[in-house]
């Protein structure tokens, strides 16, 4: 999503602020990524087909 201009992780708000070609583009792009997804997990082959570090999970509750 990153190479395709968005900032993404596990869930989307879209607002009044987002204009419908935005909301398009993001739907595409992410059709495009699992599509990827899909393909890499089929395969076996998720760690070979990522462009990057895997995700870490960041700041977490102390309590």
């Amino acid at each position: 999503m990153l190479k395709r201009g968005f900032l993404a992780k596990d869930s989307v708000y879209i607002s009044y602020s987002h204009k419908e070609k935005q909301i398009n583009e993001y739907l595409s792009v992410a059709r495009e990524v699992f599509d990827i997804m899909k393909e890499a997990i089929e395969k076996g082959k998720i760690k070979e087909m990522l462009k990057g570090p895997v995700a870490q999970q960041g700041f977490k509750r102390l309590t």
